[in-house]
């Protein structure tokens, strides 16, 4: 399910404070807290509904398997929260933070191709699978601000969307519809990373999918950088 994720690190302190905001929770968000101890090894929880498994998340064993990008982090996450008379949860989901790039901050002309991983959770008739990986590319022209995403050897699968506009985002994110010209559809939510250097470094973003007709669900994440080579303009 496309998620707001945001991290707030505090190395003097040793912490970090979290907070998932999936937008199938109607503006509900669970937050916690945790332990920073570097930039690929950190973690947090906290108990809400059963103490027996209490909401967590954590980052990824092996970051660099998103894609290139010392400067991004990814991993996982599951929760449940009452709110209002509902309860929302999440098993087996994914998250991936950087350092966004408002939207004029980003270049006004010039071209960039990304390319890196995507990693989600399939759901069907088999039950839940997750860490399910496959190929993320995706093309941007940053004079107009229109390009392209598309995912590739997902669970067999491959969607994307050739109407990528990122001229109306949202602080640092944009949004667009999935699909493959047949049964399945979805939407996603992605920006801009910077580097250090390159505002436009990397595009991460999370994503959901189905397919009604085949009893098939995926959500995750994606993560690429400019060219494949880390991002930095050459």
């Amino acid at each position: 399910m496309p998620t707001e994720v945001a991290l707030d690190f505090d190395p003097d302190a040793d912490t970090v404070a979290a907070r998932f905001t999936p937008r199938q929770w109607e503006g509900r968000s669970w937050e916690a807290a945790g332990t920073y101890i570097a930039d690929d090894d950190f973690a947090g929880s906290n108990i809400t509904n059963d103490p027996a498994s209490p909401n967590q998340f954590q980052v990824a064993e092996d970051p660099a398997s998103l894609c290139d990008c010392s400067y991004l982090s990814w991993g996982t996450w599951n929760a449940s929260i009452d709110a209002n008379g509902t309860t929302y949860s999440a098993d087996a989901g994914y998250w991936v933070v950087g350092q966004m790039t408002a939207q004029a901050d980003l270049p006004l002309s010039g071209e960039a191709t990304y390319n890196g991983t995507v990693i989600g959770t399939v759901s069907d008739d088999q039950g839940i699978t997750p860490d399910i990986r496959g190929d993320f590319t995706a093309t941007i022209d940053f004079a107009d601000g229109l390009g392209t995403v598309q995912i590739s050897g997902f669970a067999g699968r491959s969607f994307g969307d050739d109407n990528l506009d990122i001229n109306n985002m949202s602080e640092w994110a944009f949004a667009g519809a999935l699909g493959d010209g047949a049964d399945l559809t979805g939407e996603y939510q992605a920006g801009f990373a910077s580097d250090g250097i390159d505002p436009a470094a990397a595009m991460i973003g999370t994503f959901s999918v189905e397919d009604p007709n085949a009893g098939w669900s995926a959500s995750g994440v994606f993560g690429g950088t400019r060219d494949g080579t880390g991002g930095t303009p050459p």
